[in-house]
């Protein structure tokens, strides 16, 4: 059986999911060793979470709480543009190895606190009037377009 070191969990876009699947949700929150088909195996380091294309509203505390200790620091880029947010749990700070977010074209009105190693943050299309303060010293890039700034 071959063994993964790194996966990229992507949402399946034409089942169009309102919110993130318990499934899903149980897998990031199992520990550094998970039991599969009853065999101990050491589970992958997820460094990729794409969910661009659906119709999530709203990533909620919960979600970003049931991500063990590892995958809130190997995850290196969350994917969600092109969905209907509103909004994004501040608890998204809780990410503490992503350098990659883009959260553009959704509906976004108030912007999350953001995790401090972000190197690239996508706003764009959104409905964002104001951006907090910013102290993102790893940031080269940052895309506020099309909101109403």
């Amino acid at each position: 059986m071959q063994q993964w070191d790194k996966i990229e969990l992507r949402l399946n876009s034409h089942r169009n999911f309102r919110e993130v699947p318990k499934d899903l949700l149980m897998y990031l929150s199992l520990n550094d060793e998970a039991t599969v088909a009853g065999m101990r195996e050491r589970k992958p380091k997820i460094v990729r979470l794409d969910m661009r294309n659906n119709k999530l509203v709203q990533l909620r505390d919960d979600f970003f709480e049931s991500i063990d200790e590892t995958a809130k620091a190997s995850i290196e880029a969350l994917l969600a543009s092109q969905n209907q947010l509103i909004s994004v749990s501040n608890k998204l700070e809780l990410l503490h190895g992503l350098s990659r977010l883009d959260l553009s074209h959704n509906q976004l009105l108030k912007a999350p606190h953001f995790p401090a190693n972000l190197n690239e943050l996508r706003l764009s299309h959104n409905n964002l009037h104001k951006l907090p303060r910013l102290s993102l010293p790893h940031l080269t890039s940052l895309d506020v377009t099309n909101n109403h700034l």
